[in-house]
């Protein structure tokens, strides 16, 4: 364990602008929120923070998607297993999606979503991918095709809710347990068709990753919350539909408590 002495006092923290400070890492960085404001000390953590974000995305993409019964409710619903977790490679799940992407062409592809699951002790590590479909798209079963050459595979085609995903999404014990994720393994991913899905339809699927305080600031000040970008040095603008900029900044800032080589 790496410790490090972080005792930098709140009227520090103030000086230093450390407004929604984000440590991007695995290795479980633990780190305290504090509210200026209010002094309040909230201990947290990264991987924490990720899984409540999976869980958010899942949502909003079944939320989104199931509101499009004119696209039909035609899934592929497939698992794709390693035969060993060795096996696992970083790019495996993109690469197979790039496969049926091409296989099926855009044209008959709606909208796709994807969980990592984890079974208990970190064995039989796969992923669970739902994807939405015209009902004439035919997607091969994985590994029989030679497109999932990691381990076993599943497949079920037919009539099928986005919600699929959101039990694998919810799920507690071993897929809260950063042990067994493999190092840089991605939990989550989402994808919306453009062709057939409307900007704000995106937009809605996008904003549920954003930070919680966003939201509350739009609320408070009666508006949608559209769009948002990052303002360098911290804070956020939130993008009215006709382009006006409101700055927002959270009243939260971390600083690192310890950081464990999990």
């Amino acid at each position: 364990m790496i410790n490090i002495d972080y005792t930098a006092g709140l009227e520090e923290l103030k000086d230093q602008g450390g407004y929604g400070i984000y440590i991007n890492t695995n290795k479980g960085v633990k780190f305290e929120l504090i509210n200026l404001v209010t002094g309040e000390v909230l201990e947290a953590d990264n991987f924490t923070k990720s899984l409540g974000a999976m869980r958010r995305k899942i949502f909003g993409y079944a939320d989104v998607t199931s509101g499009r019964s004119e696209l039909g409710n035609t899934y592929g619903l497939i698992e794709l297993s390693y035969a060993n977790n060795k096996e696992w490679r970083s790019n495996d799940i993109r690469d197979y999606i790039r496969s049926v992407r091409r296989i099926v062409g855009d044209d008959m592809l709606f909208d796709y979503a994807w969980v990592l699951e984890i079974k208990p002790e970190g064995k039989n590590l796969h992923y669970h991918l739902a994807l939405h479909m015209d009902k004439k798209a035919y997607v091969p079963t994985p590994d029989e095709s030679g497109m999932w050459v990691r381990g076993s595979s599943n497949i079920k085609r037919g009539e099928a809710s986005p919600y699929y995903l959101v039990k694998y999404a919810g799920k507690s014990g071993p897929q809260k347990d950063r042990r067994y994720y493999p190092k840089g393994a991605r939990k989550y991913g989402v994808w919306l068709n453009g062709t057939y899905y409307s900007d704000d339809e995106q937009q809605m699927v996008s904003k549920t990753s954003y930070p919680p305080f966003l939201q509350e600031k739009a609320s408070d000040l009666g508006i949608e919350l559209y769009k948002v970008e990052r303002v360098k040095g911290g804070g956020w603008n939130i993008i009215k539909p006709d382009g006006q900029k409101i700055y927002a900044r959270s009243t939260w800032v971390g600083r690192v408590v310890y950081s464990s080589e999990v």
